[in-house]
């Protein structure tokens, strides 16, 4: 189970990376790595960076924090880890430096990334919705390494802070009370107008505007906007429907069906149990139906047809990566090139100087950038003649095509073979209804 979260650096940079990469919590320094600069000198090249970028605002750079439960990861695995999310997040145009704990109670992955990104100078947009992803980027991680994650509980707690998440498990924050409102209310209407109406007695004020449904209480300051189930357009389709308080829920495809003795909701509610009843026939239905338009007529095929779609989507995943390896390489060779070509004249300079210390002195920053741009490019394997930025530009462009035309093919792969481990899994809990091993309804 991982916890993340992000916080902008503003000032004091050099002293934050200082603080993240101190010797006696990355294990002598061991549990430090980076990715387009060096952890000694990346404040320089972060500031650099930023000098170039496009959008200037005032932050320096992110903070990103990964903390893992006691005992579940080696530090060596949070830090493998660590860069497996931060490759994810920054998709290998930000400069970062990842630092692993390891002096308190749970290990924890520190990862600063320069503000600004090497690859088009735009500035990194930090808010709800990009924690959001970070966050889902590092559950899945965790479900790859057969790692816990922290399960969110109530309806979309990502979309509340903190303080909105509890007032409405608690049902006393202006926004809970009038979704409850207004599932209440759908069920009693048949038209949109008339549950407008119904709204306005409960002593709400109404303002919809272009779309743009939203509610006021009495003695509230502002108004509250409907999200999701609670737009204009879902409360009239749900009234269209009927709907009944719970929100109407895409039931396509096949699901895994419900392990009915072991589900707590199933032993508590006999309602829950004759519709999860009614809902695995209909699941073990659509898994026979795929057979037979597929000509699957015994388990053999069926799992020799689950084993193609995993070694397929297996090599378009390694495609996958290793296009966005090489596309990272080229990033990094542009950047490390104009930096040399910047810097060069400075160093020719330096090389020439007779105060070799007073000329350092005066112009350190640029001379440290060129060391970190010489280092590398001899680490990218770049040696003699450097191919040209045109070259570069040309072959990252085509990376990115392949990369996008690669990745349409992944995502219908991965639907593929989610339904067909979905079947075969409906298929075995068919054929051995109280068999010990049964499948759980997966967390929605």
């Amino acid at each position: 189970m991982a916890y993340c979260e992000i916080h902008p650096i503003k000032s004091t940079l050099k002293k934050a990376l200082d603080y993240i990469t101190k010797p006696e919590k990355t294990d002598g320094g061991r549990l430090v790595s980076s990715y387009g600069c060096t952890p000694e000198t990346a404040d320089v090249e972060f500031l650099y960076t930023i000098s170039q970028g496009m959008n200037k605002g005032d932050n320096l750079a992110h903070h990103m924090i990964q903390s893992f439960a006691p005992g579940e990861v080696t530090p060596e695995e949070a830090h493998k880890l660590g860069q497996e999310w931060a490759e994810k997040v920054l998709k290998g145009k930000y400069e970062y430096v990842i630092a692993t704990h390891t002096d308190s109670r749970c290990v924890n992955n520190h990862i600063m990334f320069c503000a600004t990104n090497f690859a088009d100078h735009h500035k990194y947009v930090s808010n709800k919705r990009t924690l959001a992803q970070i966050r889902r980027m590092s559950d899945d991680l965790c479900r790859e390494h057969g790692l816990s994650v922290i399960k969110a509980e109530g309806r979309n707690p990502k979309s509340k802070s903190g303080k909105e998440y509890h007032a409405a498990r608690e049902g006393r924050g202006w926004k809970a009370k009038l979704y409850k409102l207004i599932d209440d209310t759908i069920p009693r209407v048949k038209t949109f107008d008339e549950f407008l109406r119904e709204i306005k007695a409960a002593g709400y004020e109404i303002s919809c505007t272009a779309k743009i449904l939203k509610f006021r209480a009495a003695g509230q300051d502002k108004f509250t906007r409907g999200h999701d189930d609670y737009t204009e357009m879902r409360i009239r389709e749900r009234i269209a429907r009927g709907a009944s308080r719970n929100p109407i829920r895409d039931d396509q495809g096949i699901k895994s069906v419900i392990d009915i003795p072991t589900n707590q909701k199933a032993q508590e509610s006999e309602g829950y149990k004759r519709w999860a009843k009614v809902f695995n026939l209909q699941q073990e239905a659509k898994a026979i139906n795929y057979l037979a338009e597929h000509n699957i007529s015994d388990l053999g095929q069926l799992t020799a047809k689950v084993e193609e779609a995993t070694a397929k989507l297996e090599k378009t995943t390694a495609d996958l990566k290793a296009i966005e390896r090489r596309a990272s390489d080229v990033l990094l060779t542009m950047k490390h090139l104009e930096n040399y070509r910047r810097m060069k004249p400075i160093y020719d300079k330096y090389c020439a100087a007779k105060q070799k210390s007073r000329f350092y002195a005066e112009h350190e920053s640029s001379l440290i950038l060129f060391s970190a741009a010489k280092k590398g490019l001899a680490d990218l394997g770049v040696e003699g003649r450097a191919p040209s930025p045109a070259d570069l530009h040309r072959e990252y462009e085509k990376l990115q095509n392949k990369k996008d035309s690669l990745y349409r093919s992944y995502r219908a792969q991965k639907k593929e073979a989610r339904e067909l481990e979905t079947i075969q899994a409906n298929v075995n809990s068919l054929l051995e209804p109280h068999g010990p091993e049964r499948h759980i309804e997966k967390e929605r």
